[in-house]
């Protein structure tokens, strides 16, 4: 899980939206990898309420701690 404000409405007919990622130049981010290995994955909306727990999900942990793979 990661948290982004870049999530950006691009059309309705058919449905789109965009996500936008800094330049993967040096090294590709855990997200971004993530999203081409796995090829499918959701967006979701967090609550005002929710904001602050949700931003633990940007904690720097190792791949290892964070991955969903095992």
């Amino acid at each position: 899980m990661a948290i982004f404000s870049s999530v950006v409405h691009l059309g309705s007919n058919p449905a789109q939206l965009g996500l936008i990622l800094r330049p993967q130049i040096e090294a590709q981010s855990d997200t971004h990898l993530n999203i081409q290995e796995m090829v499918f994955y959701t967006i979701n909306h967090v609550s005002e309420a929710f904001a602050k727990k949700a931003h633990y999900a940007s904690a720097k942990l190792g791949r290892e701690k964070s991955s969903l793979r095992e």
